[in-house]
């Protein structure tokens, strides 16, 4: 196989294991040779990059350009990013399985003989060995929300179905991740379900479901998996939009959009703590740090506030137009944050505020990210891309620690 450049090449070596190119033409760009993905490892903007090579041992990687200087990288640190599905699909999302596999949700069309087309919806789980498929369900109209609860045991999905128009009606599923078997279930007619999360102890499944002609008079729902009960826990009202919604791991803290604000209660009493000023005027993203100590908010710019008081600590800058999506790693130590219109996510060192690096970007076409995520170990970063076109997706995956 081969590879069409724009540009003309200036240089291409192999790494020493055979399994890598580095090819410069003004830009500098790391190939797979085995899938033929390639992506630009390094954040350096209007630098043209004229030649390229590996050390005999493979560890670093030199390259020079038009500025006059030659720049060494640690070949070893350089992140390495992949897609890990075949071919785009409807809105992909995931969620990072205790153990580093990724709990995948797809929506695939798969042709159907007595009626062209039929819309499968898959939940598989990605691991070195390869894929495992956990759930499919027939005839599915849309992916919505999906979680794993934090011991691994049990997934959550929801899906927008529509078996005769006009009877469209959401689906909220709980599965054991091993067996596949059905633990709960809760059909709303005429509504979708915009969010799922687990509580610390896997003992409950909080989302919201709004009505279809009404999405913004969402009502945040706590669903008890032992009893099969129902919580209305709070209601957004005409202008309300529960949307996003994060959960503390220590289960003392619930953080949801409501209008104009960021409402955080206390999750055992129902009762509130304080609010916190949404500018932006849309649902951005939330995510308590895995202490439990601070609370990340991604709602056009990033701030973090101190989470039992809403104590603002720190704004970070971005290089996006707006930051949509955000992640702690599972030491507290880093942030990834993402936009829905860039194709670069950026990373921040939490003490300090400043921005690492950016990770090496995606084919433009994606536009932007849905979800981002720290792997268990903190040694990747995965992201669900969405084009607004026409909704499709695929999963991105970046190896490594580049900013050690």
């Amino acid at each position: 196989g081969g590879w069409k450049f724009e540009s003309p090449i200036q240089s291409v070596r192999s790494s020493p294991d055979g399994r890598m190119l580095v090819t410069a033409c003004r830009e500098l760009r790391l190939w797979d040779v085995a899938t033929h993905q390639s992506w630009n490892p390094v954040d350096e903007e209007h630098v043209e990059f004229w030649h390229a090579t590996f050390s005999p041992d493979g560890a670093t990687l030199a390259t020079a350009g038009h500025e006059g200087r030659v720049n060494v990288f640690d070949a070893r640190r350089l992140p390495h990013r992949e897609l890990l599905l075949d071919r785009d699909v409807y809105l992909p999302s995931f969620r990072y399985l205790p153990g580093g596999g990724l709990c995948v949700l797809t929506h695939v069309a798969t042709p159907r003989v007595d009626a062209g087309i039929r819309w499968d919806l898959e939940i598989h789980e990605r691991t070195r060995e390869g894929r495992r498929p956990v759930f499919r369900q027939r005839a599915a109209e849309s992916p919505g929300a999906l979680a794993v609860s934090p011991d691994g045991r049990l997934i959550a999905a929801a899906v927008f179905r529509a078996p005769r128009p006009p009877d469209y009606f959401c689906e909220v599923k709980v599965i054991e991740r091993d067996s596949g078997r059905e633990v709960a279930r809760w059909v709303y007619d005429l509504a979708t379900a915009q969010s799922l999360a687990f509580s610390h102890d896997s003992k409950f499944l909080v989302g919201t479901i709004a009505p279809l002609d009404r999405p913004r008079a969402a009502e945040l729902k706590i669903w008890d998996l032992l009893s099969k009960g129902e919580q209305t826990a709070a209601t957004s009202g005409k202008d309300g939009d529960f949307r996003k919604l994060a959960l503390s791991s220590d289960g003392r803290l619930m953080a949801f959009n409501r209008e104009a604000t960021i409402e955080v209660v206390d999750f055992n009493s129902r009762k509130t703590l304080y609010t916190l000023p949404n500018a932006a005027g849309y649902p951005g993203c939330l995510a308590f740090s895995p202490d439990s100590r601070l609370l990340a908010c991604a709602a056009g710019s990033i701030a973090l506030y101190e989470a039992h008081d809403g104590t603002l600590v720190t704004e970070f800058s971005t290089p996006f137009e707006c930051a949509d999506v955000v992640s702690f790693s599972p030491d507290g130590g880093r942030l990834v944050a993402a936009s829905g219109k860039d194709w670069a996510p950026a990373l921040y060192d939490v003490a300090s505020g400043s921005q690492l690096m950016r990770l090496p970007s995606i084919r433009a076409d994606a536009v932007g990210f849905r979800t981002i995520a720290f792997s268990p170990d903190g040694r990747e970063v995965a992201g669900a891309t969405r084009n607004p076109a026409n909704h499709l997706g695929n999963l991105v995956v970046w190896h490594g620690r580049p900013e050690e």
